[in-house]
């Protein structure tokens, strides 16, 4: 039976799935890693075939709508504005934000609801209006509350923690690191805040001296940070030490309007919401424009915040369809 490696440009054996025909022929599928050009060397008992090397070129991935969950109300499962969402990584739960409805509601992977969180004990206030979530290590769900607030709920709903932080003036965006860092765009202040996995210390904070506007999404991913700028119309990258590098989405091909929500998928690539734009684009790591989501069967009016599974689903929220469509 045939086997075949790729060498360009990973330069290491890839997975395959080799199939016999039973005629003398052999179907073979490979699941590239990343777009661009390869070479394919095919290989029968150890020894390469004559007419190997061959060149393939793998086309970037095109995403495509699979389902939609949820639309305007106030009963379970219904939204009014979802703001952010955010994925557990153990479970495939999903947390949405649900703004105006004052509350985070907590989906199955499939989009089925499971329940919901609100500060709803005997005398604790309801959230106010609840405009980012994320989870934490622990499973627990962390929300960030009226420009104001940080609350911590664990798994039991009725479980609330708040982190009162005297280093946020006006926080507008949270995200949470892959090692537990909270990383909070500041209103206010215009910068990105990075604090301990607990909120309570301050480990760094960063902004582009030459950006007067005030930052709306940060994500850290590769020791880079990633930091959308809806009145810049673009998204900005620094080094691990919060030290500018360059603009994606500027100019050019792709170019941004007014971005918000951004994540990084599966192919490594950079997700970004464009809200005003109507639309989501994919860019490289580097700032290269790949595709847009936009176009497909789903339309979006406001996708504002984007999440992405272990399995590579995309979920988005829309806040004018006040709903969360999902791609694959």
């Amino acid at each position: 039976m045939p086997t075949f490696a790729n060498f360009v440009p990973s330069e290491q054996d890839l997975g395959t799935n080799t199939g016999d025909n039973e005629s003398g022929k052999y179907s073979i599928t490979i699941a590239a890693e990343c777009d661009g050009r390869h070479d394919v060397v095919f290989e029968v008992s150890r020894q390469s075939l004559t007419s190997s090397p061959r060149s393939v070129h793998v086309k970037p991935h095109q995403y495509h709508a699979v389902r939609c969950f949820g639309s305007q109300g106030k009963t379970p499962g219904k939204f009014h504005l979802p703001r952010d969402i955010a994925i557990n990584p153990k479970t495939g739960n999903i947390a949405v934000a649900d703004a105006h409805n004052k509350r985070v509601q907590l989906f199955s992977s499939d989009g089925t609801y499971l329940k919901q969180y609100d500060r709803n004990g005997p005398t604790a206030k309801k959230l106010n209006n609840p405009i980012s979530v994320a989870f934490n290590s622990a499973g627990g769900v962390t929300v960030l509350d009226s420009y104001r607030e940080i609350y911590y709920f664990t798994e039991n709903v009725e479980s609330i923690i708040d982190i009162s932080n005297e280093h946020l003036i006006k926080p507008g965006d949270m995200t949470i690191a892959l090692d537990g860092r909270m990383l909070v765009c500041d209103l206010k202040d215009k910068k990105v805040t990075v604090l301990s996995a607990d909120g309570a210390d301050l480990l760094q904070f960063f902004s582009d001296p030459r950006c007067v506007v005030s930052p709306c999404v940060a994500l850290c991913h590769q020791d880079k940070f990633f930091v959308s700028y809806n009145s810049a119309s673009c998204v900005k990258v620094y080094n691990s030490k919060g030290e500018f590098l360059y603009d994606i989405g500027k100019e050019g091909p792709g170019r941004l309007c007014h971005p918000v929500g951004l994540a990084v998928d599966k192919f490594n690539h950079l997700i970004v919401c464009d809200k005003k734009g109507g639309n989501v684009n994919v860019f490289t790591l580097e700032g290269k424009f790949v595709n847009s989501i936009k176009g497909q069967s789903a339309q979006f009016q406001e996708p504002w915040a984007v999440a992405v599974s272990n399995t590579g689903q995309v979920f988005i929220t829309d806040t004018e369809k006040h709903c969360v469509h999902v791609f694959e």
